[in-house]
């Protein structure tokens, strides 16, 4: 496995791990296809208030331009952290004025000098109906994972995207799901002034595409310092085929570190591709493990690079 230059103590590393396998059986949490986690346990949703209701027909506003805010107590995470729900403007990969939704996580204590450091969190399928906003889920359906980047220091940005929570339709297409990520870091900006410019962008499965889209969206952000791509390529580039928006076609312009299983060609067939393209990628692969237990295996890897981003230090790349 690749090494990168800023190493975990040998107690974090131990600690990391215990926390996905102890909080996260079997490492990140994946919903089969078409599941709805809120029909499943109705106890453990939060009601759709009006909070996230918007004028319809939508008036203008400028992509990532805060509608509005406000703090949430009622999520099943750590008490230290403080959590607010946004809803702002982003924009379809048409360029049409859409509303969002998504929450904040923010650690307790003074930020650093610049601000909190961002984990824009890019979430897997999680169905189609507004039901399916994973801020609608007490536990943000993988609240143990974000308490987590938030414990460590980093506020955590996770947008539900567009029609999810909020009126519209759902769609499975990268641009528009990268747009929301991109747009949810300058909203929560607006929302909580204490975090800072920079941020990375992590996500799995559908995320995972998001992730992606990020660093190769024409739409550039000088704090955005590179995307952690985990796995679940497979069914999530199904999908996005059906757009015509597989990734690994544009160079990205920034740097990328790819988690997958050992079996996972289509994670192997796209990181081809953007090495072709010459971009920056760490691809690292994971025993035999399926999606999620290769998501919750490289936990400390991901920190790992995290920290080093927000360093300065130079992306590894593992290319030919």
């Amino acid at each position: 496995m690749a090494m990168v230059p800023y190493q975990l103590t040998r107690a974090l590393r131990f600690f990391l791990l215990l926390l996905t396998s102890a909080l996260i059986p079997g490492g990140f949490p994946q919903l089969a296809q078409g599941q709805n986690p809120g029909r499943l346990k109705p106890s453990q949703t939060l009601p759709l208030s009006s909070f996230y209701d918007t004028p319809q027909p939508l008036p203008p506003g400028r992509p990532g331009e805060l509608i509005r805010s406000e703090p949430a107590d009622n999520y099943h995470l750590p008490y230290e952290l403080s959590v607010f729900r946004i809803l702002y403007y982003s924009r379809t990969a048409n360029g049409e004025d859409v509303a969002v939704s998504g929450v904040v996580l923010v650690p307790d204590g003074k930020p650093l000098a610049g601000g909190w450091p961002v984990i824009a969190w890019a979430h897997d399928f999680m169905g189609t109906s507004r039901e399916n906003a994973p801020s609608l889920m007490k536990n943000l359906a993988v609240g143990p994972v974000l308490a987590m980047y938030a414990n460590l220091g980093y506020a955590v940005v996770a947008t539900d995207y567009a029609g999810l929570g909020t009126r519209g339709n759902a769609v499975q297409n990268m641009h528009s799901n990268a747009l929301d990520v991109i747009y949810a870091v300058a909203a929560a900006r607006a929302a909580v002034p204490q975090i800072g410019s920079r941020w990375i962008a992590v996500g799995s499965g559908q995320g995972a595409m998001a992730a992606i889209g990020v660093a190769e969206s024409d739409v550039r952000n000088a704090g955005f310092l590179g995307s952690i791509v985990g796995p679940g390529l497979a069914a999530a580039q199904g999908k996005a085929a059906a757009f015509g928006l597989n990734p690994g076609l544009r160079p990205a312009h920034a740097p990328l570190l790819v988690i997958s299983g050992q079996a996972d060609l289509a994670a192997e067939n796209i990181v081809t591709r953007m090495c072709k393209l010459a971009d920056r990628v760490l691809f690292l692969k994971y025993g035999d493990v399926d999606a999620s237990g290769a998501m919750g295996e490289s936990v400390a890897d991901q920190i790992s690079w995290i920290k080093a981003r927000f360093a300065g230090y130079a992306a590894p790349s593992n290319c030919p």
